[in-house]
This record gives structure tokens, C-alpha cells and sequence, in this order.
């Protein structure tokens, strides 16, 4: 019998495979640096990530994955420990440790992502906001330490099924205080997400001669709101579907719709908060994460009051049992949903996040078009059509027949009569019988079947 070779390559790896003493349960996905995998050891789980390049390759992009992992575990020690971030247990390589793959293993957290929980949950305003204010100071206590995330998104926060608390992951693009940067131009991330300074950053083409750029804490900042709008209208700001020669001006001058206006279940004052985190100039935002503490302590003073207590979820826009998407909203020069002016075509503020969904769609300005559904009929109701006001509807009738009247039946039609006369005698070959004094009638020039001639 054939004996069966040991994978060397992280996407070989399937459920039962051992790397060091570590057994692969399952596959939990992959990105742009590396593949992620439920392992086991001693009965506990574990998660582990695994560069997809090995060591020792002299490409630069092959260089760059393991400086990220390399980078990762170091932001995992700076930050260590913390409640909301998951603990490193081992760093190593595999199969062999001098040039194998890189990998690194945390605590495995069973959860789901944000959006993912909001979706299943609805939560209500009081209960987002409680959930959304312990991220905010996650976020704080890294930018205390002079860490900053540069990739906040709904996928990069997992909600932990046990007490719903926000476990922050994927720390590959953070900034480290005195760290050698990897990164030329922009941290990589979603271009939808990207805050308006960047974007000018990026049109002015520095970048092409070297140069770096750092969002800073106001790069975080604006990135809590993005999560905060999507999840309060369930559609992005800025549709991620469109072509960079339109998503990037829209991100430098068009304000997404309001949230209250878009989802009329949120509260005003929790949807302005997200629109000052959306602002175009980072001074307008907040000046850190302790303002935003702040300012989200204030608001929460309202949570009492029967609006917060209303689930915030938006009817699904897709298929009947299909999962609810991050979906686009129609925009205007403000904000989203069909409204009087627009002022970027195509571009739709708001919210289906994956958008999809939520598809969306988007969207909506938010959404690209989609096949629609039938409407909705009730069981058991014919649907009329509609006419005109003031026309009746003639009956249809076949070409080239003649409609004939309705006779009572029994009743034989009876021929006229002259006036003043009796009926007269019909000739064999329809002519008028003669008069009864043998003549004949006065010529009259209105012929009938009562005239001779």
C-alpha cells in the first residue's frame, strides 16, 4: 500500500494533519498574508495562522508575508495582555523551523463577526451601543500604548458567543511605535474604508516617489464611524462596487445621508455621532478616543427612552430565508436613499455589509441594481387592471363579423307597414303587388320594395 506524503503547503493542510504538536481540526479561511486553522492540543483549541510563503525566498512580496506575520506577533506582544485581544501561546515554523513556514498560535475565540452578530441578534440601540463604547476603548487602550490598528472593520471584530464581548483580531497592518514600517505608500485595507485624507494622499502621487503615509488615530477614528454608519443603516457609506476614478472623489466630498434618515429607528443624537467620526477634515472629528468615550457616555444617558429600546434591524431587500447583507443606500449631497439631488451619480450612501451583502443593494445609490422580486400577493386575490378615469371598456369583438341583436325568443319579427295602409302583397320575385283596381302605382323615385318601378 502506498504510503501518503506529508503536506508541504499550507493549503494542503486538512482536518487530522499535525503541525509540531499542534492537529488541524478544521480550516477557518485565508487572506492576503496567510491561511487560518482550528487546531488542537491536550483537548483545549487553539487558533493558528500560517504565512503562505516560506522563509528564506529573496521576492519581495515573499519577504513582506512573513514580515506581517513577524509584524503581527509583535503588535500581539506589545499589547499583551489585554481581555479583548487573544493571547500568543507559540511562534514557530513548519516543517522545518530554518525555512519553513511561519506560523503563530493564539486562543481560538468562538464567535462570529460584528456584523455577522448584528445580523442574528438585532440588537437595539441601548445594545449596540453597549457593545460599540467597549470597542471604542479597546481601540483607546492601544492608542495609549502608541499602537494603531489601521484596519478596523467589521470582520477584524469577532463577538464572543459567551458574553458578547469584542475580541479585536488581525494585527497585521498596526503601527508600532519605533517598528521599521513594510509599508509603501498606505497600509493595505479597503479602499471603501479608506479615510478622505488618505485619498488626497494618494491623488497628489507622493506615494510613487517613496512615500509613506499614517492615518494616526484620526485613520481609527474614521474607521469606528464607517462600522458605527454601517451598522446602524445596514449599508456602507461609500458603495465598494464602484470604480476608484468614482469611490475615491465621493470619499473626498460627498457626506453620506444621515442615519436617522436613512433608518428612521436610530436615534438622532447615536447617528450624529457617526457622522462627526465621517467628517472630511480630522480636525471636525473627535480628538481621541477618550472624546468619543465620552461623547457615547452623554448619549447613553437617553437609553431609557422608548426609541432605544427598538430593534434596529431594516427589512431584508433579497430572497425570501436569504440572509440579510450589508447593502447600499441611494445618496445624495448629503446622505443616502432615493432623495430630491444627487450629487455623484452612482454614488449611493448607505446600507446590503456583505453585502451584499444586506446585499445589499447595497444597495439603492447604495446598492448596484439587481433582479427585483414579484410583489407580493395575498392568497386569493385577483389583481385588476387599471383604467383610465372617465373611459369604459369596450367588449372585444372578432374581425369582420357583425354583432346581431338579442331577440326574445317565440317572437317572429314582423315586416313594416306602409302608414296608412295595409301591408302589401309580396311578388314572387319581391316586386310590390299590383294595386287592387288593376292599374298600376305612381311612378316614385323612392325605390323600396313597396314600389313597382
Amino acid at each position: 500500500m502506498a504510503v501518503r506524503s506529508p503536506p508541504f503547503h499550507p493549503d494542503q493542510l486538512v482536518a487530522g494533519s499535525e503541525v509540531g504538536p499542534w492537529r488541524v481540526v478544521a480550516s477557518l479561511g485565508s487572506g492576503g498574508f496567510g491561511r487560518v486553522f482550528q487546531v488542537e492540543r491536550a483537548g483545549r483549541h487553539y487558533s493558528l495562522k500560517m504565512a503562505l510563503r516560506p522563509a528564506g525566498l529573496h521576492a519581495a512580496e515573499e519577504e513582506d508575508i512573513n514580515g506581517r506575520l513577524a509584524h503581527e506577533v509583535a503588535a500581539l506582544l506589545a499589547c499583551a495582555p489585554h481581555p479583548n485581544l487573544p493571547a500568543l501561546h507559540a511562534v514557530d515554523r513548519w516543517p522545518e523551523p530554518p525555512e519553513g513556514y511561519l506560523y503563530f498560535v493564539t486562543d481560538y475565540i468562538d464567535g462570529e463577526t460584528f456584523h455577522e452578530w448584528r445580523w442574528r441578534v438585532k440588537p437595539t440601540a441601548a445594545h449596540l451601543l453597549s457593545v460599540f463604547t467597549e470597542l471604542v476603548r479597546v481601540v483607546g487602550d492601544l492608542h495609549r500604548r502608541g499602537v494603531h490598528h489601521r484596519d478596523l472593520k467589521g470582520d477584524n471584530v469577532l463577538i464572543r458567543r459567551e458574553d458578547e464581548r469584542p475580541m479585536l483580531i488581525d494585527l497585521g497592518t498596526v503601527r508600532l511605535p519605533g517598528a521599521t514600517t513594510l509599508t509603501v505608500g498606505v497600509a493595505p485595507g479597503a479602499p471603501h474604508l479608506l479615510p478622505p485624507e488618505c485619498v488626497a494622499f494618494l491623488r497628489e502621487g507622493t506615494w510613487q516617489q517613496g512615500a509613506n503615509f499614517d492615518a494616526g488615530v484620526p485613520g481609527d477614528l474614521y474607521a469606528l464611524g464607517a462600522l458605527l454608519y454601517e451598522s446602524l443603516t445596514d449599508g456602507y457609506a461609500f458603495d465598494p462596487k464602484l470604480p476608484y476614478d468614482r469611490l475615491l472623489p465621493a470619499i473626498e466630498t460627498v457626506t453620506p445621508r444621515a442615519p436617522h434618515v436613512v433608518n428612521p429607528k436610530v436615534p438622532r443624537a447615536l447617528g450624529d455621532i457617526a457622522l462627526r467620526l465621517l467628517a472630511k477634515r480630522p480636525e471636525d472629528r473627535y480628538a481621541s478616543t477618550e472624546a468619543l468615550l465620552q461623547a457615547l457616555w452623554d448619549v447613553a444617558k437617553e437609553k431609557r427612552q422608548p426609541a432605544w429600546k427598538v430593534s434596529l434591524d431594516r427589512p431584508p431587500e433579497g430572497a425570501d430565508g436569504e440572509a440579510p447583507r450589508v447593502r447600499m443606500v441611494p445618496d445624495t449631497a448629503t446622505s443616502s436613499r432615493p432623495v430630491p439631488a444627487r450629487e455623484s451619480s452612482g454614488f449611493a450612501p448607505v446600507l446590503p455589509l456583505n453585502p451584499e451583502p444586506r446585499d445589499a443593494p447595497v444597495a439603492s445609490a447604495s446598492a448596484p441594481a439587481e433582479a427585483s422580486e414579484p410583489p407580493r400577493r395575498r392568497p386569493g386575490r385577483r389583481r385588476q387592471p387599471r383604467r383610465r378615469p372617465g373611459r369604459r371598456r369596450q367588449p372585444r369583438r372578432r374581425p369582420g363579423r357583425r354583432r346581431q341583436p338579442r331577440r326574445r325568443p317565440g317572437r317572429r319579427r314582423q315586416p313594416r307597414r306602409r302608414p296608412g295602409g295595409s301591408s302589401p302583397r309580396r311578388h314572387p320575385r319581391g316586386r310590390a303587388a299590383r294595386p287592387p283596381w288593376g292599374g298600376v302605382w305612381p311612378r316614385c323615385w323612392a325605390w323600396g320594395w313597396w314600389c313597382s318601378g
